[in-house]
């Protein structure tokens, strides 16, 4: 597994000033061409490689490499989503939330003729095996059990930023009950960013799929 190899390069590019900054980019490589041509070239000793990344950490990044895996999208509910974000950084932009770079690589994959699968997170908490097992299927790698139910903790892939934004993550063992969230106090200075991210989330939901 990999972690959000390119946060570094991102940080250092866009200058953002996001929880363990320095941290970040003391640890990771900042030059893109470098970080691509080690996930294409790197023997990582398994016969799959999970990398979990983020398409608005890819600035000025040369995105034809992403055709040589099989990717798959997850999103979210945008008002969720921005509450949630807001409990780390109060006043979030488009660059930190990356829809419209995540829909951007979705239409350029479909373009090249790719059929990338979208997972609405509700839809995982809702049915995590049912989901997994149909996820597994259409990119052609085994469903395990380890998917649906973990040890507490960290893990050795985590990101130097794990302590800032996986607390939650790693006090669990499996997911959480899908729960609709109350989303009435949503802050009035953050509704355009909303109705923006709301855009991009509802046309990639046209391409989620229920088991």
């Amino acid at each position: 597994m990999i972690d959000e190899p390119y946060y570094g390069c991102y940080l250092e590019k866009t200058g953002l000033n996001h929880p363990c900054r320095a941290e970040i980019l003391a640890q990771q490589d900042k030059e893109a061409d470098s970080i691509t041509a080690d996930l294409l070239n790197t023997d990582f000793g398994s016969k799959y490689l999970f990398m979990k990344n983020m398409p608005h950490h890819m600035v000025d990044v040369d995105l034809s490499f992403v055709t040589a895996f099989e990717n798959f999208f997850l999103i979210r509910e945008p008002r969720e989503m921005i509450l949630s974000y807001t409990k780390k950084i109060p006043a979030p932009q488009m660059s930190d939330l990356g829809l419209d770079m995540q829909y951007k690589l979705f239409k350029s994959l479909a373009a090249a003729g790719e059929t990338p699968a979208v997972v609405d997170s509700f839809e995982l908490l809702s049915n995590p095996r049912g989901v997994l097992t149909d996820l597994c299927n259409r990119i052609g790698i085994p469903f395990n059990e380890g998917m649906i139910q973990w040890p507490a903790g960290a893990i050795e892939q985590d990101g130097v930023w794990a302590d800032y934004w996986y607390a939650n993550v790693h006090a669990s063992t499996g997911f959480a009950p899908a729960l609709k969230r109350d989303v009435s106090d949503f802050p009035a200075s953050l509704e355009s960013l909303a109705t923006e991210c709301e855009y991009y989330y509802n046309e990639m939901k046209k391409h989620t799929w229920t088991p």
